[in-house]
């Protein structure tokens, strides 16, 4: 399977979770919620990280990565999420 990357890109507003541009977190074997990433934003990560984890590709992804917003329009973050092969 493949790693997948998940980085922040940006921050509008107050992260409650506390993240900042540039937390990083590597997805590998193990697909449990990586430590200090918000629970709510890995639930909405999931099935793009899946999809990258098993070799699929996203139509709209630049070079291979995709920009996935949080639920939380008023405190948005964006993660960036990237295969790495």
């Amino acid at each position: 399977m493949n790693k997948v990357n998940i980085k922040v890109k940006s921050v509008k507003g107050f992260c409650s979770a506390g993240h900042k541009i540039g937390d990083e977190w590597r997805i590998d074997e193990n697909i449990f919620v990586p430590q200090n990433l918000c629970m709510h934003a890995f639930y909405v990560l999931y099935p793009w990280i899946q999809t990258l984890r098993m070799g699929g590709e996203i139509p709209w992804s630049v070079n291979g990565e995709i920009d996935v917003p949080c639920i939380d329009t008023e405190n948005m973050v964006i993660f960036s999420l990237k295969n790495e092969k």
